[in-house]
Order: C-alpha cells, then structure tokens, then sequence
C-alpha cells in the first residue's frame, strides 16, 4: 500500500497538510482504509465459507451418458445430494431428460460410482438415485419445514469436477411458494445447481434445488428455464425431500393427482368458479360433480378463489383422497374422492368438414373475454340491456368420401347442432368438435342453406388418416376454398438482443388467409436457398414462412423463447390466420426445444409440429401431459438411422399414439437426389399442413 507521510507537525505548510489530506482520501477510496478492515464482510466470508465445507462432502456430481433428445450418443451433467451412508442420492428431474444408458456419480475426490434411478416424484421434481458404491458423506439437514424469510441462503452445485462446489449467496425470500411445495431463494440458480442443497449459514441442508417457476403448473421437466439467474429460485424443503425419498424407494414413481374436470378460467383469483366440464369415468363424475357446480372446500379448507382448488390439486399425489364440499343450487354436497394417474381421453374423431372461416360473421369468431384476465362471475351492468345471443350457424365444406359425406351430407351446408347442443360463436362450436370421439355415433343438425329446412343425420367418426394425404387441386381447393391472387415478399426484422427474423407472406394482410410454418432448422441457412424451395409451395397452399434466428447464430434452445414468440407474433400480423395450420418444424438440434414448445399448456403457441430426422424428448414426461396436449405431430425420415435412434424414435410415437394424439410417420423416399429429397420434405410438410384444417 502507498505509504501516507505524517502531517500533524504545525510547522508544515497549510498547502502540504491539504495535499496530503487528499492523498489520504484517495488511498482510503482505491484500497479501503488501512487502519478500520471490514470485519462484518469478513465475518461473512468465513460464515458462509464454513457452511459450504460442512456439505462439500455430500455434493455430488452426476454424469448421464446416452441419448439426450437428438440421436447422438453424449453426455449430461447435474448435481446431487447424498442422503445416506448406503449411496441414496437425491437429485432433481432437469438432468433426467433422454434416455441415459448409463449414470455415474463423482464425490469431490473425482471418484466415481455407478448408479440407477430408483424412481421420480414428479410433483415435487425429485428423482432418488441408488450407487453401487457404499461409504458416502452424508451432510446435516435442517429440521424445519420453512425456514425464517430472510434468513441468509446459499445455493450450491458441482457442475464441474473440482475440489468445491459452485456458490451463490442470496436470502430465503418466501416460504410456501409453487402451491406451497417450496422455499423461494434469490440466490442465483441455474442448471450448474440444480438438484443440488440449499444451504443455511450454519451448514445445514434446508432443501433441494428443483426447477420450478410462478407460472408452473406441474408438468414441465425443465419449467424455471425463464428465471435463470434472475433472483427467483425454488427449492423443496428438506423435510418433505427426505419424506418423500422414503417412499421412492419401493420404486415406484409419485405422480401428481387428477380430479377430472374443467374450470371456465385458469384466473387464480377469480372467485365461485362452477365446474365447466366433467370428465367421464374420473373421481369428480364418480363423486358426483356435474357442470355448474361450485366447490365449497377441500379436505375442511375453505375455497376462496380459484388458485385454492389450483394449489391443492397440484400438490397432491395419484392415491391421495380428497374431502369435498360443493354447492348446487341452494343445495349443498359432501363428498370423498381418490385422485387419479391418468384420465380417460378418447381418441378425436374425424369427420371430413372444413369450417369456411370466410363465411362466419366477424363477432362470431371473437373470443367473449379473456378469462385469464377477467373473472367469470364478474358482474356485467350492461346485462339487463343485452339481447340473447344468436345462434351461429357455422359454414362448412365437406370432403368426399368423408363419414359427413357419406352419412349424407352435401358438398356445403350449415351445421346447426352437434348432439343437440347449439353454438353461439366458433369458439363454442371448436369446444364442441373437440369433444367428438372415435367410433362414438353423432347426431347432426344442418341446413343446406339459410333459411332451408333443418335436417338430422347419424354419423359415425373415425380415426384420422394414418398417412400424408397427397394434395391434387380439386382436394386443395374444397379446403382452402377460392383465393383472390396476392403478391408476396421477403422481409426482415430485428428483434434487439433476442434476434432477428425473415419471414415470407402476403404484402398485403387483407389478400388471404394463411396458415403459418416456422422452421427451427433453417436459421444458419442462406435465406435465398430455403426460400428457393418454399416459395412456391407457399404462395400456392397460402403458407406464411417464418425462420427465428438466434444473435448467437447457433441452434434455438430454451433461452429463444422470446424471440421464437416475437416471430410468430410478427408473422399473425401478415395475413388473417389459420389456427389449425400453424406448424413448428425441428431438426435433431431443435428437438428438445420443440417439445417444450408442443408440450406448453398455460402460454401454447404450437399445436402442430414436424420432427425430420428427430422425435420429440418426452422421458419423464407422463402419458398425462402428453393426454392433455394432444399434438398434431408428423416424423419424416430422410436419412439412415442406428437401431438405437429407431427404438428411441418409435417409443416416441408410440407414447403420443397412446396419448390420442394424432401422429404420421413418412419416408422420404431412397432413390431421391438431395435436392428432390429436399423437395419432397417440403411437399409432404405441406400437403399436411393443408390437412390440418379438415376436422
């Protein structure tokens, strides 16, 4: 440090006491004070370095090797806790995704240990790991449920092979957070740390760090990806892990609970919600609850609001019996109930008509509210002056050779009713289309034109077709139906640090109406070369392109979600749109982001999705989300895969089969050069996004 020269003689002059005063000052500002150390930041420093080497010994590095989502056979990396001297490891389920051939974990040594999953708790996102190898370290846990708000918390994970964990330092910021599952920490937490302890000042584990986020709602293996670093991490607490690890290990997995019905809204404050919708052979229609009624409570605790009926469903298990209260009428009703696994989904019929949007009057096609925003028993003062609404009568084309066609139906009509039920906007009759079922018989009400007599016809639907159906001009044109011709053009646009994109359409947005396809694959390619392709297939099947490219230049992961969103947003802007026919296409690389996008419940953008040469990641996730997603997915094939990559690819349609979704598997055929392959990807990839709009 700069030596300071004494100045206290009175015999100095007045402007060297000055000068070596402002010498003093600027010393104290770049090195700190000389004389006065920081003995409270010290003293925090050893605190906190105290309690990281009291669990150091415990933390422990995980290692996966196989297949993580694209075929090729790598390696994954997460963070563990040792929970008993016999080699019990608890972790949690972000680095399980993939089919893992192998898993070892490293105590801080470096020394490695063969493992097997034991099992998974899919509600609190735990999964119990057994090692060959016995002798482990195991740390001290904290014995309170909740820690105090504000108590000082540190984040630890050994991502990396070195003598200490990674550390973040931060302070519990809440407790009983994610439908009272976790501790809230804004110690930073990211994928180096996850699964592995939240820690006190005195070295005691107070949980395990689980990818969770405010928006969950259980499913997702890798929810939290948007909070990264950013002050908001979870962690379950450690009395509930080792509870539940107990349990774990029998071998069987923990699976969230299901009741079985629909709510009207997915607003947590909205208050009195009535039952929408109650699924056949679940535990709320064999307890008795039927649409319209209104749940009171739940085992004695009073329901206030939706997010209370939310939170205690969520964070309840398959098995767990619930005590209900529930209102009907003036009536009031007891009842008891054992949650589900799994639901019965019949599988969606296929009728062959294709709604004529064109010809719906424009109030008809608008959603009444946003019922993430509004409550529905929200009282509306203009209620008394309104007319009862119309009845819609929807516009249809029929397919030839379809069971409309073949029950009797013509080429066009008017529909009426389905199963007796009117509709007074689309969004009614898609509810309703949802709801027809395979082999289950449908009654029909219709007119051949306004003001014609209403007929009555018995249908039967059968399952959609199991192969691309090839598009000739007379199909093409019953489902688009007749289109003014319209000029198209390439633009770009940036998206500040998200990104930028290109995107194909109609210069004018009143032309035509457009189905969407983004391609996750094409971000590194020359615009021209994609686009030398689609262009024509575009303007015919009136396909908006739109290709997201990253500011890194590298393939599209989780942290582009933003900018996938912007994109597409961007692209609805171009044209009136088709719902049906906006379609997500990934290569290997985008594989695992694809499923995150198929698989999103609360914000879904993508109903539809193309996986070339790839599948979807979807281990450790259950047939339940994948039931409740009910994609549109179609595999094309176009090179050679290893036995390994066709096993793991046909699990994949399978799970979805299972699911009721609607899945198409297609060669692209051998003999093609590389250019006609390329062809024939994008002519297949066309001709079903043209069918998605048949029903």
């Amino acid at each position: 440090m700069t030596d300071i020269p004494e100045f206290g003689s009175p015999s100095l002059p007045l402007s060297q006491i000055r000068l070596r005063v402002w010498l003093l000052i600027v010393t104290v500002l770049i090195f700190g004070s000389p004389n006065v150390p920081n003995a409270a930041a010290d003293d925090r420093t050893d605190a906190v370095r105290s309690a990281v080497e009291k669990v150091a010994e415990s933390v422990v590095r995980i290692r996966l090797i196989g297949d993580t989502g694209g075929g090729d056979v790598s390696s994954r990396v997460t963070t563990g806790v040792v929970i008993s001297e016999e080699g019990f490891v608890i972790s949690s389920v972000f680095g399980f995704t993939g089919q893992a051939a192998a898993v070892f974990v490293e105590n801080a040594s470096g020394e490695r240990s063969a493992a097997k999953v034991v099992a998974t708790d899919h509600v609190r996102k735990l999964v119990l790991l057994k090692c060959e190898q016995q002798s482990w370290t195991v740390p001290k846990f904290s014995n309170q449920q909740w820690p105090e708000v504000g108590a000082w918390a540190i984040a630890a994970g050994r991502f990396y092979p070195a003598a200490s964990p990674a550390v973040s330092v931060g302070i519990v910021s809440a407790v009983n957070r994610i439908h009272g599952l976790a501790i809230q920490t804004d110690a930073k937490i990211s994928p180096v740390n996850y699964g592995g302890p939240l820690i006190d000042v005195d070295g005691q584990v107070m949980g395990i760090l689980v990818p969770l986020s405010p928006q969950d709602r259980g499913e997702a293996i890798e929810a939290g990806v948007e909070w990264y670093d950013s002050g908001i991490g979870f962690a379950i607490p450690m009395a509930d892990v080792l509870k539940t690890a107990d349990l774990l290990r029998s071998g069987q997995d923990r699976v969230s609970g299901l009741l079985g019905v629909a709510f009207g809204t997915r607003n947590p404050l909205a208050a009195e919600v009535p039952v929408k919708v109650v699924h056949p052979r679940s535990p709320a229609a064999e307890a008795g609850l039927k649409p319209g009624d209104i749940i009171t409570s739940i085992n004695g605790t009073e329901v206030r609001r939706y997010g209370n009926i939310e939170s205690i469903v969520k964070s309840s298990y398959a098995g767990d019996v619930l005590k209900l209260q529930f209102r009907r009428g003036d009536e009031r009703i007891d009842a008891s109930l054992t949650l589900t696994d799994k639901l019965h989904r019949p599988v969606r019929g296929y009728l062959g008509l294709v709604v004529d949007e064109a010809g719906i009057p424009k109030e008809a096609t608008e959603k009444p509210h946003d019922d993430e925003a509004i409550p529905e028993n929200a009282p509306d003062p203009d209620a008394s002056e309104k007319e009862t609404p119309k009845k819609l009568e929807v516009p249809v084309r029929i397919l030839p050779d379809s069971p409309l066609a073949k029950a009797g139906m013509p080429g066009q009509a008017l529909l009426v009713r389905l199963n007796d039920e009117p509709f007074s906007n689309v969004l009614e009759f898609r509810t309703q289309l949802g709801k027809v079922a395979v082999d289950e018989p449908l009654t029909v009400k219709w007119r051949s034109s306004a003001g014609a007599d209403e007929q009555t016809l018995e249908v039967t639907p059968i399952r959609r077709p199991g192969s691309v159906l090839a598009m000739t001009d007379d199909l093409r044109k019953i489902i688009l139906g007749e289109a003014a011709s319209a000029e198209w053009q390439r633009t770009e646009q940036e998206f500040d640090d998200d990104g930028k994109t290109w995107i194909y359409a109609p210069k004018s947005a009143d032309a035509v109406r457009c189905g969407i396809v983004m391609l996750l694959s094409e971000s590194n390619n020359p615009p021209d070369a994609v686009l030398d392709r689609w262009k024509d297939v575009c303007e015919r099947d009136r396909l908006i392109l739109v290709v997201p490219i990253p500011p890194d230049g590298g393939s599209l992961n989780a942290e582009h979600q933003q900018l996938v969103e912007r994109a597409l947003v961007l692209a609805a802007s171009k044209s009136a749109i088709d719902v049906d026919r906006i379609v997500l296409v990934a290569g290997r690389a985008q594989a695992e982001f694809a499923t995150g996008q198929i698989l999103q419940l609360r914000r879904r953008r993508f109903r539809s999705a193309v996986f070339v040469d790839s599948w979807p990641t979807i281990t450790g996730v259950r047939e339940e989300v994948l039931s409740a997603t009910v994609p549109n997915l179609l595999f094309l094939n176009g090179s050679v895969q290893s036995r390994q990559a066709q096993a793991l690819q046909q699990q994949s349609v399978s799970a979805f089969r299972k699911a009721a979704a609607w899945v198409i598997g297609s060669d692209v055929p051998e003999n093609d050069s590389t250019e006609s392959a390329a062809g024939s990807v994008v002519q297949t990839i066309a001709d079903w996004a043209t069918f998605l709009q048949v029903r």
